[in-house]
């Protein structure tokens, strides 16, 4: 591979040995596990040594022309210890990537629960695990846990703490909720009683998981159940240790020490956060922390020791706000930019207020987040082709296909908007009214509740100012047009919320998903439900007659149309209504007529066939009465006494007559008399029942050789040169009841 082996290394040593050979070169390495920048790992049963085969014919920071992976696999001993786990360095490493998993299982963890649904009071089992791969032991932890009613956590979702604090199992002292004995490290089981929460609505575990160095639990790295008979909270993994359980009655993690050098006091005020972090003896330079994504307002470098000081608002700075039932948390972190090889800072910031009973998120004041722009918008919709290239070529679709729909509008010299169908609806009338029949098809603030039961979707934008629809062709109204109503909403792209969305059923993860941003898919929990705007569009304000507090509404053009239809003139909707039945008796007697046309022509039809048939009977009967005739001829000419052939002492009735063969050549081709009648049989077309005996008999008799010939298409035997041409053959046809014939 290269003709330089002093330029090979292995990690940062060079070879023991090498040479130069004719057909290439060679090195050896011969090193310690703990030279030449081995990277030790360990798991369960193993310890695993890591490095690197590089070659580089040209000094660094050139890069290496090719690299080699060189891997060494040890059993590891038992109770091997490693040295990076010293309680006097108190620092955890490991190289592997972490994967969590969460599930509820039946009630002996033995598998997966077949159903997500719990009687009030029984037990929800609940695993968590994590597959450590090349980690070092760790400790999997519930960090926090909370109940919600929406898939996602946003400001105004109903909320229900269940782990707080920092692993501390709250639920537990007001039931029966516990965490088990762990039967690994890297799971943990937790038996949550069910409880009386958001009835009628689906519910949501949400749960914050961490993987820990078991050697090193705090009071912010824990797992805590309360004892009721005790009274007292118990640390899970080892009750001795329980002091580190104490905060979960008060307060956890907020004012403490990071390992033993550094410091970080937290002060709380109205709307804003001041945060001091202090170390002495630091190697992290304090200008390179961050409180979220803001850099320090004050930085000192003393001998005794670094201090930076943040001053931040809520809003700013990465801050996050997490609402429940009776706390308003505001969190963030302290973390490093530094690129060195010291270990990196985090250290999580929170600042905790009681809710107030009144209280609503500022977020849904709607003076804060007014649009502005100039200028009409023009909306347009239309029927499209499947590709979406131009409009519809027609309005007639098959039931179960696709209908395209697009729709978009004209922002002139607005800000940028987005635009969304608040509401659509499929009716049987070009406008809607009171006793218009409809089928809902968007609802609740823009979603798409057809979604739920056929293929209909939102497609996915070309623009923020279109928004198109695959709508799936349904059974309505058949045999009349349908029309579709829907409302255009243009927005501010950057504040959708619970009343301006579009949002689609997606029906392999069972749930709604925002079409603009599936991340932000908590607005689309209460399409189940009832999704309400900011404020009410009503106006506010006293009866001008009784001067009571009332909402009322202008009634002007500018109201929605479901609201608009209560105001119309009634003697217009009278003849609309006659209108509408005039149309449905037309169309009545439009299919009558058609109907009757259809029979009539029908019938003639039949007529036509019914004569045809006829006319061919007659002829074919005709035809058979004249070759009876001719049949009959010879028979009679051959017959000498009329009771020669007595059969039961009366005359043989005959079906069908004699059939004669008439002299041939000596080179000429006869037909056999079965073969005749087999083709007068079939003439016949069935008329006659064929015979179920037959008797034979032979006879010489001198006949004119102008007897009846049989057609020179049917194959017959050849006769014999020396047959007689006057040897004839008879054959009688008689009845089943008939006895055999006297010689």
């Amino acid at each position: 591979m290269t003709g330089n082996p002093a330029r090979l290394f292995l990690g940062s040593c060079f070879p023991s040995q090498f040479s130069n050979v004719s057909n290439g070169a060679e090195a050896e390495f011969h090193y310690p596990l703990s030279e030449c920048q081995f990277r030790r790992t360990a798991t369960w049963k193993y310890l695993v040594y890591e490095n690197q085969l590089t070659y580089r014919p040209l000094p660094k920071p050139n890069p290496p022309s090719f690299t080699y992976p060189i891997r060494c696999v040890n059993d590891r001993p038992k109770g091997w210890i490693p040295a990076f786990q010293s309680s006097s360095t108190g620092a955890i490493q490991g190289h592997g990537e972490l994967v969590f998993h969460m599930a509820i299982l039946n009630h002996d963890f033995s598998g997966p629960a077949e159903s997500s649904v719990f009687p009030l009071g029984s037990f929800v089992p609940i695993w968590a695990g994590v597959d450590q791969q090349a980690h070092q032991p760790l400790v999997l932890l519930l960090e926090e846990c909370i109940a919600s009613t929406t898939p996602e956590i946003s400001p105004d979702s109903l909320t229900y703490p269940l782990i707080a604090n920092k692993g501390c199992l709250m639920d537990g002292k007001k039931s029966l909720s516990t965490f088990l004995p762990r039967s690994h490290s890297s799971s943990i089981l937790l038996h949550l009683q069910a409880f009386r929460f958001a009835m009628g609505q689906e519910v949501y575990i949400h749960c914050k998981l961490t993987a820990w160095d078991p050697d090193n639990l705090n009071d912010v790295k824990k797992a805590c159940n309360y004892n009721k008979a005790k009274g007292q909270w118990e640390l899970l993994d080892d009750p001795f240790q329980s002091s580190l359980c104490q905060c979960c009655d008060s307060t956890c993690g907020v004012r403490g020490k990071r390992e033993t050098d550094s410091e970080i006091t937290v002060e709380c005020g109205k709307n804003s956060m001041s945060v001091r972090w202090i170390e002495a003896n630091s190697q992290v330079d304090p200008s390179l922390l961050r409180l979220g994504g803001c850099p320090p307002t004050q930085v000192s470098v003393k001998p005794q020791g670094s201090e930076a000081v943040f001053y931040a608002e809520f809003g700013a700075c990465d801050i996050r706000r997490m609402v429940t039932i009776n706390e308003i948390v505001f969190e963030t972190a302290i973390t490093s930019t530094t690129l060195s090889k010291t270990a990196p800072i985090y250290y999580p910031v929170a600042c905790k207020y009681e809710r107030p009973e009144d209280w609503t998120p500022p977020l849904y004041d709607p003076l804060m987040f007014h649009t502005h722009g100039q200028g009409e918008l023009s909306f347009r919709m239309a029927l499209m082709k499947d590709d979406f290239s131009a409009v519809a070529t027609t309005t007639t679709f098959p039931l179960g296909s696709t209908i395209p729909i697009a729709a978009s509008f004209d922002q002139k010299t607005h800000q940028p908007l987005i635009l969304l169908l608040d509401e659509c609806v499929a009716s049987s009338t070009p406008e809607l009214g009171p006793d218009s029949q409809i089928y809902p098809l968007i609802t609740n603030k823009g979603c798409l509740v057809d979604s739920k039961k056929t293929k209909s979707s939102f497609l996915p934008r070309n623009q923020l100012s279109e928004i198109r629809l695959s709508l799936q062709a349904f059974k309505f109204a058949i045999g009349e047009d349908v029309y579709l109503h829907c409302r255009l909403v243009a927005w501010d792209p950057r504040d959708l919320d619970g009343s301006n969305k579009a949002c689609q059923y997606d029906r392999k993860s069972s749930r709604w998903v925002l079409t603009d941003d599936p991340s932000q898919s908590s607005l689309c929990s209460c399409c189940d439900t009832n999704c309400q705007g900011r404020k009410k569009r009503e106006i506010t304000g006293q009866c001008r007659v009784c001067h009571v507090n009332c909402n009322y509404l202008h009634i002007s053009d500018q109201m929605k149309p479901q609201e608009k239809m209560f105001f119309k003139d009634p003697v217009k909707l009278v003849q609309t209504r006659l209108e509408h039945i005039g149309q449905i008796a037309n169309f009545q007697k439009r299919q009558k007529e058609r109907v009757i046309a259809f029979l009539r022509s029908r019938s003639a039809e039949l007529e036509r066939k019914l004569k045809e048939v006829r006319d061919q009977c007659y002829r074919q009967v005709s035809e058979l009465k004249l070759e009876n005739e001719e049949l009959k001829k010879p028979l009679s000419q051959r017959r000498t006494s009329p009771g020669r052939f007595p059969i039961n002492g009366g005359t043989p009735r005959m079906i069908l007559p004699v059939a004669v063969t008439s002299p041939v050549t000596p080179r000429s081709r006869a037909v056999s008399s079965g073969d005749t009648l087999e083709r007068f049989r079939h003439s016949r077309l069935g008329m006659t029942t064929p015979p179920r005996s037959s008797i034979s008999m032979s006879s010489m008799s001198s006949v004119h050789e102008h007897g009846f010939r049989t057609p020179s298409s049917v194959n017959t035997p050849t006769r014999s040169q020396h047959t007689t041409p006057n040897n004839f053959q008879f054959q009688l046809l008689a009845r089943p009841t008939l006895q055999s014939p006297r010689p």
